[in-house]
C-alpha cells in the first residue's frame, strides 16, 4: 500500500499531481513485467494502461489524503476488508514514515483502543 500523506486532503492530492507528473512509466512497466513475468512489449502496453488511469506512482492500492482519512482507510482494511497485513510504502521515505508516525498512527491507537498496550 502506498501511502501519501500530507496535512490535508487538498495538499495530497497536489503532492499526488505532483507525482504523476514525474512518473517513470517505462520502468514502471519494465518492473510489471518482471513480477508477471511478461514480455517487454505487453509490459509496456499494461504500463502504458496504468498510466492513463493517473495511478502511476505503485502498482497497488494507494491511499491519498491527510492524516484522518489515510487513518480511515487502513482502519476500514483492517476492520472490514479481512486483511491480516499490509506493507506500507511511501514516494518519499523519510518523510512519509514520519509523518505516518506522528499523525496517523497516533490516530490508528485511539480508534484501536490500544494506546498504552502499544507503547
Amino acid at each position: 500500500m502506498a501511502l501519501v500523506i500530507r496535512d490535508t486532503d487538498h495538499d495530497a492530492d497536489a503532492y499526488y499531481r505532483f507525482l504523476v507528473k514525474g512518473a517513470d512509466v517505462g520502468a514502471m512497466a519494465n518492473i510489471g513485467g518482471a513480477h508477471g513475468k511478461e514480455d517487454r512489449e505487453s509490459a509496456q502496453r499494461r504500463g502504458a494502461a496504468y498510466a492513463a488511469k493517473q495511478r502511476p506512482i505503485h502498482m497497488g492500492l494507494q491511499v491519498i489524503g491527510g492524516p484522518e482519512h489515510v487513518a480511515e482507510e487502513i482502519f476500514a482494511l483492517a476492520t472490514d476488508g479481512d486483511t491480516d497485513s499490509v506493507m506500507l510504502t511511501f514516494p518519499d521515505y523519510l518523510d512519509g514514515l514520519e509523518r505516518f508516525a506522528a499523525t496517523v498512527l497516533p490516530l490508528l491507537r485511539t480508534s484501536l483502543d490500544i494506546g498504552s498496550e502499544a507503547e
